[in-house]
Order: structure tokens, then sequence, then C-alpha cells
């Protein structure tokens, strides 16, 4: 009732009971014409927010639409790509930011933002917007400046409360490796972050690949037919030289844990995703949506262009992962361009809200990367070896994001009642979790004594880690074990 609107939107999905319409076909297509009007059921609702996908970082990646805010190449509007006025670009800018601030994500790699560089930078804005609706230093970014020469580029977004980059990003064009024609691909992004809240470190690494929408005939890469079309050994190339990269470590991070995202523009079973996969990279798409997972639509087909892929180390610490329907279900019309809209329908059919923000859909990861945590004990040698009690204290000290610590054993590499110790029993009294009683002896016919106290700390997203101490009891005084 009252029409298509910003409001009252006609989704993907939608379903209609007792149509009665012309069948025609025109173009190509068949279409119904109705005779009187329809009652659509509201068979696959606008998601408010994204489904949740566990841990505790969130990663996102997200095609922003052609970014281009006026200050960058050619210098004001209209832009190489984009927005054509600084109306359609505040229009532009309002969706994009209304639909990252409610990803919340903590890391964001962005496809086709403007390849400029800073001052006045697309990146640069698109952080100040940010900012100014949710708080100044909520999110920065990672400062590649130009990447590249293709008029758009990957970029990075963060938010430095919850990550902060290690180290200098790398890029992956073709001076690195000759397979990854950046001609053809935008070059790849990789920047290592470390989890404030424990200290653990991963890499991301941000892709933008070869469109299927125009020729690769000039590097002999023509559409074959085989349903992969333009260009598929240009990405498929792209997909070697990134997996040959990642096993470099390009960032020097000297950490195991690589989680590739972006806009492979490959389908799933299409030659570069299996190039990826083959490389003993997990799909976290199919992983947790299934075959059934859509982020894009293209003449009238679902399918997912825009990818998470996560290398064996990772993979176990991954909580979740969803693809957010804001945008590949939603009609065109409701996007922020004002071009072939009446002034009436300018204003009825936009709204400053995350829907129809882009073409693809947002996609979400879930991570809980373990905490981490160190055992001390006082005292941590016990001379003589008179066979008495001694007190011992263990302090165990753990990431922000433990929850809960549980003492595991405490144990001795000796009998507890053996020849040559002073044939005294119970050698450990566990008097609490943090205190004990352990004897001073040890066997004379060994190296010396080495109790080792073990506990187990578990995160709020329930990832866990041991730690242990020692307490010795050495052979001779003043030596201590090996």
């Amino acid at each position: 009732a009252g029409g298509l609107s910003a409001s009252n939107t006609l989704r993907s999905g939608y379903t209609v009971n007792g149509l009665t319409g012309v069948l025609e076909q025109r173009f190509g297509v068949y279409r119904i014409q109705p005779v009187g009007p329809a009652a659509f059921n509201a068979s696959n609702p606008r998601p408010a927010s994204p489904a949740s996908v566990g841990g505790t970082l969130k990663v996102a990646s997200m095609n922003v639409l052609n970014y281009f805010n006026g200050d960058g190449q050619g210098g004001g509007f209209p832009t190489a790509r984009g927005a054509t006025t600084p109306a359609e670009f505040t229009r532009q800018r309002d969706k994009i930011i209304s639909a990252i601030l409610t990803m919340n994500a903590d890391i964001i790699g962005l496809n086709e933002m403007e390849n400029d560089a800073p001052p006045d930078s697309a990146i640069e804005d698109l952080v100040a917007g940010l900012n100014a609706a949710a708080g100044a230093g909520t999110y920065a970014f990672v400062n590649t400046g130009v990447i590249g020469t293709d008029q758009i580029r990957v970029a990075l977004i963060y938010k430095p409360a919850s990550v902060t980059p290690v180290g200098a990003y790398a890029i992956l064009d073709s001076s690195v490796d000759p397979l990854f024609l950046d001609t053809k691909n935008r070059p790849a992004l990789a920047q290592t972050f470390l989890q404030n809240a424990n200290g653990q470190k991963f890499t991301v690494v941000v892709n933008h690949l070869k469109s299927k929408g125009s020729a690769c005939a000039d590097v002999g890469d023509p559409d074959t037919g085989d349903g992969q079309g333009n260009c598929n050994i240009t990405r498929k190339n792209a997909a070697i030289a990134l997996v040959n990269w990642l096993a470099t470590d390009p960032t020097g991070s000297g950490d195991p844990d690589f989680l590739i995202m972006g806009d492979l523009n490959s389908y799933a079973m299409e030659d570069p995703i299996t190039t990826i996969k083959n490389a003993g990279y997990t799909n976290l798409i199919d992983a947790f949506l299934g075959s059934h997972a859509y982020s894009f639509v293209f003449q009238a087909q679902s399918g997912y262009l825009d990818h998470a892929l996560s290398n064996p180390s990772l993979t176990p610490q991954v909580t979740g992962a969803t693809e957010w329907h804001i945008n590949a279900d939603e009609p065109i019309v409701l996007d922020y361009n004002v071009e072939f809209k009446s002034l009436n329908h300018q204003t009825t059919l936009y709204a400053p809200n995350a829907f129809r923000s882009s073409d693809h859909d947002p996609l979400i990861v879930g991570l809980c990367q373990p905490p981490t945590a160190s055992v001390s004990v006082s005292p941590n040698s016990l001379w003589p070896p008179n066979h008495k009690y001694a007190t011992v204290e263990a302090t165990v000290n753990a990431s922000a994001d433990v929850g809960a610590i549980t003492l595991v054993s405490v144990t001795s590499n000796e009998p507890d009642d053996g020849l040559g110790d002073g044939d005294t029993a119970n050698d450990i009294v566990i008097v609490d979790d943090f205190t004990f009683k352990l004897r001073a002896e040890r066997s004379g016919a060994g190296s010396g004594r080495v109790y080792t106290i073990t506990y187990q700390v578990t995160n709020t997203c329930g990832a866990t880690a041991t730690a242990s101490a020692t307490v010795t009891v050495p052979l001779n005084q003043g030596n201590s074990q090996p």
C-alpha cells in the first residue's frame, strides 16, 4: 500500500499470491503486467542489523560503490566515478556511514575507494564522517596513499580501541609477482593487527580482483564460454600470487594467521577460489552459510563474489561468518542517485540508512583468539632440602579478555615417596588455587626436584590457553635446574 518508497521496499524473495495479469515478453525477458493491485508478502524482510558472528573481534569486508569525495583525481564534481554532485555525494556518504556504524566491526576492508592520497582524500573523508557520528578517534585508517594506477583501490579502516596495526602494510602488485597483473586486478593490501585485549596478532588481506565485465583478450585471457566469464585466468593467476605471497609473511609479522577478504569477482566454485582453497584456506561463507549464500545479484541470479577465506592456523579461531543483506535484495532505485527521478521521488525513494548503500552486501567474520597468560611463583626455589613444607604463592598474569582462571595441576618430576628423599609422603598440599605447601626434599640420586604448577585461562568467548611455572629443589645449593 502506498507504493514503493524508501521505507516501503520490494525486496528479492518477496512473494505474491493470486496475481492476475498479462504475460509478455520484451527485451529477452518475460514479465507479468498486473491488471490490478498486487499484494506482496515480505518473505525476505529487511535485516535491521547483521546476524551475530560471535567472538570478541569482528572483521568485515564492504564495497563502498565508488566512494569519490570530489577532492581527489580531477578535483571537484562530477568525479571520475560515483556521485556527480556534492548533494549526491552527501546522500551516498550518509548511507555508507550508516551501514558501517551499524555493522560495528573492529576492522573493515573496503573496495572501490577513490585512489587518492591525503590531505582530503576519500578515505580520510569517510573516517572523519564516521568519527563525527561515533565520537572522535572511534575509527582510523591505514594510510597507504595511492595504490596502483586504477581509479579505485582497496583500503582498511579499524577501531584503535580494539586493535593496533603492527609494522608496515604490504602491497601485492606486478612488481612483487608478475602473475599478479595490476593493470587488471587492483593491488592487494595486507596489514597485521594486534588485538589490544590479548596481544594476539593476525593479518588481514583486502582484495579486489579483475571484474568479469570487460575483456582481457589483450593478455590472452578471453571468455572461453565455461561460465566463468572474462579474465578468469587473470583472476586465477592473481590467486596463485596471493597465496604464494602470504606464505612469505609479507608484513614480517612472525604470526601464522591470515584472513583473505574482499571482492574476488569469482563465484565459490570458480578457479580462483578453488586455487586459494587448494592452498589450505577455508571458504568461511560456505562453511557457515552453505551453498545458497549470496551477496550480489546479477541479471536476477544470486551468488557471492565477496569472500572471506582463512588459513589453517586461523580457521579454528573463527566463530562465525555472515552476509548482511542490505543491498543485493533491494531495488536499485532506492540508492543515492538522483538521475532519472522526479523531485518527489528523489525524496520519497531515499533515506540516509544502510539499505541500497552499495550493490554488494557486506560480510562479517567473528574471531575468538586465544588469551595469553604467564605464571610466577614465590619462592621459586626451596633450600635447604630439610623435608619440611614451604608455602608457595602463585600469581597468574593474564590478558584483559580473560574471564576465568583454573588451576589444572601441581605435579612433581619425582615420586611422592621414593628412595633417597627421606621417605616422606604428601609432598604437595593444595591450600587453595594460588597457595601451596611443597615439601623441600629431593632424591639424592637424581638431578633435583621440579614442581610444576599449571593453570588454564579462559577468555570471554571461550578460547583457552595454559601457562606453567616451576619450583625447584636443587640437588646442590646454588645449582639451578636444567
